[in-house]
């Protein structure tokens, strides 16, 4: 597995703490979104967090639409996950 350094992680930590804050705050709005259906989901396989599963067509298409999507709205900051 690939291994974040400490100030990354330190980072990653700091904004979640001043995400997490804000969720009560008014003007705040959140959005979670998923990835897009990977091969392992067509195929009803666990996969957790690894490389090797790759979107389908269907998961590219949802790729698609969700970013067309995000890029309508007024976003000031952006979290995700990355595989560890």
């Amino acid at each position: 597995p690939r291994r974040r350094s400490k100030s990354f992680t330190m980072k990653v930590e700091r904004d979640v703490e001043e995400a997490a804050a804000s969720l009560g705050t008014p003007g705040h709005r959140w959005l979670l979104l998923r990835h897009g259906q990977t091969d392992a989901n067509a195929e009803g396989r666990v996969q957790g967090s690894t490389d090797f599963s790759r979107l389908t067509e269907e998961g590219q298409r949802q790729a698609r639409q969700a970013g067309e999507f995000v890029a309508t709205l007024d976003i000031d900051k952006v979290l995700l996950t990355v595989p560890c």
